[in-house]
């Protein structure tokens, strides 16, 4: 893994990459496993899913409020969240 923090270091156009990234809940479920991929600056991303699928999570762990079970998230700076003000 120390290759990607020396590409993330070298590889400016890079935001945020999560490899083997791994969530397991206090209760012992696993939410996800293995989740890879790799954010480019500038890029737009959609996270869809059915409830309970993790999208909540995943976010949290992005934002540093959960800590990762397995895996590496790397950020080059704090993500900044959009709140979801509509409702259904």
């Amino acid at each position: 893994m120390h290759w990607i923090r020396n590409y993330l270091r070298f590889n400016k156009d890079i935001m945020l990459t999560l490899q083997g990234l791994a969530y397991q809940h206090p209760n012992l479920d696993i939410l996800f496993s293995n989740l890879n991929f790799t954010l480019q600056a500038h890029n737009k991303v959609a996270l869809v899913g059915q409830n309970g699928s993790g999208k909540s999570t995943l976010l949290n762990l992005l934002a540093g409020t959960l800590q990762v079970t397995k895996g590496l998230l790397q950020a080059d700076d704090q993500p900044y969240l959009v709140p979801n003000f509509w409702s259904v």
